[in-house]
């Protein structure tokens, strides 16, 4: 399968995740980003990171793992 199909299959699976986050009390809240979220996300990530390698940094609209590591100040 496609890194890019892969990739917007998770994000839409995410998008759908998040408006299910409960917001009433912090416990199922915390719990649901623990066991819903972080999987799904964790799961964008995989063909994030391809698609990071084979995009030219021109189009890349978000900062890559260097940027992060080494654009402290």
């Amino acid at each position: 399968k496609r890194a890019s199909d892969e990739y917007q299959k998770g994000v839409n699976e995410l998008k759908e995740i998040l408006g299910k986050v409960p917001k009433d009390e912090a416990l199922p809240f915390a719990q649901y980003y623990q066991n819903t979220v972080i999987p799904a996300m964790e799961k964008v990530r995989k063909p994030a990171d391809e698609l990071e390698l084979l995009v030219g940094r021109e189009f890349w609209p978000f900062p890559t793992y260097g940027d992060l590591l080494f654009s402290v100040d």
